[in-house]
């Protein structure tokens, strides 16, 4: 069984996901995730969102990845756009308890739904905007930063600023810069003494 925070961390991968170069079928077993018809959603209190599923031709994956990522972008902003879904909605007994399903929709249509079911059970702390590109990202732990590879060098930087004018950062530096001036064999400080002396 997945929680809601992995089903939506299924969805920032698919996201992300370069479907030209993913292996056949790779981005459908990613979408089925979320859907739950790997691994199973059928359990009570969740949604069965997988019921009778229908094939998702190949074509269709990259107008449903740009629609997800205008939904995502959206709730990161405070107001996703109203999406248009067509579905029919039923229940499966599963022992004493009564989960409801659908029984009817396109894969694109099942999908935004469970994402705005899914979205309301994490909440709106969870989805946030990367202060570097404005793309949507699911926050966990401290993470500020989305994990695309040019935003990570940009939060590394920014880390490493701020860290380096710390007491003990400048500490590190120091050390750092004597080590390579011994390792050279030049004298610390040589430079800066010349420039006084010219100044003179």
């Amino acid at each position: 069984m997945q929680t809601e925070m992995q089903r939506l961390q299924a969805v920032f991968e698919f996201c992300e996901l370069d479907v030209a170069r993913a292996k056949r079928g790779h981005a459908e077993r990613v979408i089925q995730r979320f859907l739950g018809a790997e691994g199973g959603l059928l359990i009570p209190g969740a949604w069965h969102l997988a019921y009778d599923l229908p094939p998702l031709a190949p074509s269709d994956v990259g107008p449903l990845q740009a629609r997800v990522r205008s939904f995502l972008d959206g709730l990161a902003d405070g107001l996703a756009q109203p999406q248009e879904v067509t579905i029919a909605l039923g229940a499966v007994k599963l022992g004493v308890e009564v989960v409801p399903a659908l029984f009817a929709g396109s894969v694109a249509d099942r999908y935004v739904f469970g994402l705005a079911l899914a979205a309301a059970q994490v909440g709106m702390q969870r989805i946030r905007k990367c202060p570097q590109c404005g793309k949507a990202f699911l926050k966990v732990g401290r993470r500020l930063y989305c994990n695309r590879p040019e935003c990570e060098r940009a939060r590394d930087g920014a880390y490493w600023q701020t860290y380096k004018r710390s007491k003990h950062g400048a500490k590190v530096v120091r050390s750092a810069r004597k080590r390579q001036y011994e390792a050279q064999g030049w004298t610390l400080g040589a430079r800066s003494k010349k420039r006084a002396k010219k100044a003179r």
